[in-house]
């Protein structure tokens, strides 16, 4: 909630600016959509890594049973 707050106030008077400088709509909307598409990129890089670190957990876990040793995850 507050990264998204931050970016309204910061990137709100940008979009605008831009579609001052350009008068150009289709720009604007251009410029809308890369921004879009970069959150979606990091969503699902954040996705990508919390499955493999659960992934990795489940793993350990197995193997901790069938040893019956602690074998321990080292958090990056």
């Amino acid at each position: 909630m507050v990264s998204k707050g931050i970016s309204i106030v910061i990137l709100g008077p940008l979009s605008g600016y831009i579609r001052d400088v350009t008068n150009s709509y289709p720009l604007f909307i251009h410029c809308q959509t890369v921004l879009m598409i970069s959150v979606l990129i990091a969503w699902i890089v954040e996705i990508v890594i919390l499955k493999s670190r659960k992934n990795k957990q489940a793993v350990l876990d197995v193997l901790h049973r069938e040893t019956e040793d602690k074998v321990t995850l080292k958090k990056v």
